[in-house]
């Protein structure tokens, strides 16, 4: 049985010619409804007490799961021990940290950890511009929430055309790089996704280290705002062609491609129950903190926005990326399976050229974790390069 499904959607790329178009600027009005303010001692001594405690209960876990794995079976046919026993320790670890404090705000760092496996990539820190006043318009534009210089990391892979901050070659492809988090956590170089990615493909990659929505100085739109420096970098400083860069986790002009993304910050699609058992990924008790936090200069009356839910978008709110070709992977034993699969549902309808890859069995971010082998990452690898070939419309590979 083949363990991948696909599901191609969207219209022959040779029948329609259209352009990405602008956003229509939406009025917002900004107040604060939520200003928590977390601590730095007491999360590290949380986070600390959690280390202790997964430490001291691993042992006794992992012969209680696998006493269970070979008396019940597997909750999925395909896993192996390993796999469930990566996925139970997983959920015990995240179940844990969700009962503590959010993690302290900071920006940065600038630098790459001590310690880090490049994976045999050059990585370059970069400080991106704050993005200018004159861009600040609709949601952006939170007087609360000030544009600042951004920490940025280029990677820079064996054989790509071109070396850490040098100018874009004449056609050379770029990724940009937002990693996930739920807006309150990771960083761009914090595992060896983006390394492995951006050698498979042979094209440098920007991580850009977006702010957390853990402050009032850092909720929404801060990340859009720092996501944007990143963009205008790269357009306006490295001269890259907008059809030439690979966004990750964000849509931009060129190529999207989304690695399981939250795309419903109501979490009313059935998955976040159907799939509650099997995901290692478990955010029943982050869910009113995580969308409190990130929206506490917009409000929760808005959480169906697009900006916010955009699994709940209608086909005309997808209309303006055109051309735009779009990526999803998603696992169908993940919570944000449903969400996943409706936004490529609504990309179809409103034209967009989008390819939904289905990983049977999986959990989330399959491409970037050992949990289900290395051909899911291979798999999303050999998909990006088909669509940076041709159109995302055709038959299955």
């Amino acid at each position: 049985m083949n363990p991948y499904s696909q599901t191609r959607a969207g219209k022959d790329g040779s029948a329609r010619s259209r352009t990405m178009s602008a956003l229509p600027v939406k009025e917002w009005s900004f107040a604060e409804r939520d200003p928590i303010q977390p601590t730095w001692f007491s999360h590290q001594t949380f986070k600390h007490l959690v280390d202790i405690l997964c430490a001291v209960s691993k042992p006794v876990l992992i012969t209680v799961y696998s006493v269970r794995y070979y008396l019940l079976g597997p909750p999925i046919s395909r896993w192996s021990l390993s796999n469930y026993l990566l996925t139970r320790l997983d959920r015990f670890r995240m179940g844990l940290s969700q009962l503590g404090p959010l993690s302290p705000p900071q920006i940065g760092p600038f630098e790459v950890p001590p310690g880090t496996d490049r994976h045999g990539v050059e990585v370059t820190p970069i400080r991106l511009a704050s993005v200018p006043e004159q861009l600040r318009r609709g949601i952006g534009g939170c007087p609360a929430v000030q544009t600042v210089e951004v920490p940025g990391f280029m990677f820079t892979p064996p054989g790509a055309v071109g070396r850490g901050l040098e100018e874009a070659k004449e056609g050379e492809k770029v990724v940009m790089h937002l990693h996930g988090g739920g807006y309150v956590g990771g960083l761009p170089c914090q595992d060896g996704f983006p390394y492995e990615f951006c050698k498979s493909l042979g094209v440098r990659s920007l991580g850009v280290n977006y702010r957390k929505c853990l402050t009032s100085a850092s909720a929404f739109p801060a990340p859009i705002l720092d996501a944007l420096a990143g963009y205008i970098h790269l357009t306006s400083i490295l001269s890259f062609a907008p059809g030439d860069i690979i966004l990750m986790d964000l849509p931009q002009p060129g190529l999207i491609a989304l690695s399981s993304p939250w795309t419903d910050m109501t979490f009313s699609f059935a998955s976040h129950v159907t799939n509650a058992a099997t995901d290692w990924l478990t955010i029943t008790r982050e869910r009113t903190r995580l969308v409190s936090s990130a929206l506490r200069w917009i409000g929760k009356d808005h959480v169906t926005d697009p900006y916010f839910s955009p699994a709940l978008a209608g086909a005309d709110e997808w209309e303006y990326l055109g051309d735009t070709k779009v990526y999803i992977m998603t696992g169908t034993r993940e919570v944000f399976y449903d969400e996943d699969v409706s936004v490529a549902q609504n990309m179809e309808a409103a034209g967009i050229d989008v390819l939904l890859r289905e990983d049977v069995d999986g959990c989330h971010v399959g491409a970037g974790r050992p949990l289900n082998g290395e051909d899911v990452f291979s798999m999303f690898v050999r998909d990006v390069q088909g669509l940076l070939k041709g159109p995302a419309a055709g038959s299955e590979p």
